[in-house]
């Protein structure tokens, strides 16, 4: 399936229920209308489905963006486009000629806010939200930080509901509330004034409601996260987001174990006069679940990774102040994933303090070097006790990636956390490790092991910190 339909609707060439109306090769012939309308060239009748979309993409990017306006579009054939594109996202990102080798969808994409295949961070798409709400312009959000456009969506998302508690969600969230505000409005399928009247949820129902109509998979919407909701109102085919479905055609639970924190105390900072009046702390993670280990295509053992998102300013209580009664989901693990028990989910928590460098590049930097060492440590540890897969991660893997092969204790951590923080103006905090045991399926754990508020100590570089957290499991969409 193309995304043409996606072109035509954000392009606002035609609106949500004109799409309804319209068959595929209707869909294709407008868009065929529009990029001759707005290019130099002629010859799109020649391009298959898939290519046309990418062009418009590129196209409708330019357009919105207010990088070209129509009447320079008109002097441009889809390759002058495309470059043009190209010399704009190279200033958003720097990766030079590599932006070459990317089809037009992905450069659309990556203008949108997505990340490279090989990247640490999970993709957000605040950028593409303010930008596709035009809330602010690509130029404007090239000079801004992921904090500046993370605040500034809460505040347009204030603006056009009766909701005030943005603050208290994670960015992926927000963005896909905001992805929903914007659908619905430049759609025009609400108004301001009646967004105004509406809260985040009324607005997911009202989408619901218009997605429905577009592809009558009724209930089963209430399962897709929003951000997947507005994928389907652009085109994206639905049979990627559903799994199998038995009769009569329920939704199958979805059972999910959340690392959640629920709270900062800041005792003593580390900062002294020269850095300012106080820290500003942030926090990720790495996930691993034990039911993930598989043989690479090298023949070694492995387990996958989960990079949640970066989280802070953790010191500042707009932040942190919804914890206690909103506890924020730092990591998730499938509980539905095949395989044999005992299984361990394991939380390596990432505390960076922010001085006089970069907060991504630190947290990248961190990410990679604490990832490989704790990768190596569970291999490790699997190999050397000839554990089968399913039972690699015995209970000693809570303290290292530690004491179950003494991968990382004492001066091990001490030489990884030096060379990680090696050229780094912020400080790095030695990673705390967290995990959880689980001996059968969820209905084996313990009640004090769910729910219940935990504290873990960080006294190091002079700071003295309590972060609390706890475990939690979620059933459903």
């Amino acid at each position: 399936m193309s995304l043409i339909r996606g072109v035509l609707l954000a392009g606002k060439f035609r609106t949500q229920h004109e799409l309804n109306r319209m068959s595929n090769e209707d869909q294709r012939n407008t868009l065929i209308v529009e990029l001759t309308a707005h290019s130099n060239q002629s010859n799109y009748q020649s391009f298959d489905d898939d290519t046309l979309a990418g062009m418009g993409a590129v196209l409708v990017f330019l357009r919105e963006a207010k990088i070209r306006v129509d009447q320079t579009l008109k002097t441009m054939s889809a390759d002058d486009q495309r470059n043009t594109l190209i010399v704009e996202l190279d200033a958003q990102t720097g990766l030079g000629s590599r932006l070459q080798g990317f089809s037009n969808l992905d450069l659309a994409l990556l203008g949108l806010g997505n990340q490279l295949a090989n990247s640490l961070q999970r993709p957000t798409f605040l950028r593409g939200v303010l930008l596709a709400g035009k809330f602010r312009t690509q130029h404007e959000l090239n000079r801004m930080s992921n904090d500046d456009q993370r605040n500034t969506l809460i505040v347009e998302l204030t603006a056009h509901s009766n909701q005030t508690n943005y603050q208290s969600f994670d960015d992926f969230t927000l963005a896909g509330m905001g992805a929903a505000l914007v659908l619905l409005r430049e759609s025009r399928i609400r108004d301001d004034a009646t967004l105004k009247t509406m809260s985040a949820d009324d607005q997911r129902n009202t989408l619901i409601v218009e997605i429905d109509a577009q592809t009558g998979l009724g209930s089963r919407l209430q399962g897709l996260r929003n951000m997947d909701l507005v994928r389907l109102a652009l085109g994206v085919d639905p049979a990627g987001m559903f799994r199998a479905l038995p009769p009569p055609l329920q939704p199958l639970p979805r059972q999910r174990l959340q690392f959640r924190l629920r709270g900062f105390v800041q005792r003593e900072s580390t900062d002294n006069l020269f850095q300012g009046a106080r820290d500003e702390v942030f926090i990720s993670a790495l996930g691993m679940d034990s039911s993930t280990a598989h043989f690479g295509p090298d023949g070694k053992l492995t387990v996958d990774q989960i990079p949640a998102p970066v989280v802070g300013d953790v010191t500042n209580d707009r932040i942190r102040g919804f914890w206690s009664v909103n506890p924020f989901v730092l990591i998730e693990f499938d509980l539905d994933r095949e395989g044999p028990f005992p299984r361990s989910y394991v939380v390596t928590l990432l505390i960076v303090e922010k001085d006089n460098s970069s907060l991504s590049d630190s947290f990248n930097t961190v990410k990679a070097g604490v990832g490989n060492v704790v990768r190596e440590a569970v291999v490790t540890a699997a190999t050397s006790s000839g554990a089968a897969i399913g039972t690699i991660i015995l209970p000693g893997i809570g303290t290292a990636v530690g004491a179950a092969a003494g991968f990382l204790a004492g001066m091990a951590w001490d030489g990884v956390m030096s060379a990680i923080a090696d050229g780094l103006a912020n400080d790095v905090f030695t990673p705390r490790v967290l995990s959880l045991m689980l001996f059968g399926p969820v209905s084996h754990l313990l009640p004090d092991e769910i729910d219940q508020p935990q504290f873990l100590s960080i006294q190091e570089h002079g700071a003295n910190y309590d972060i609390q957290y706890d475990w939690h499991v979620e059933v459903g969409g």
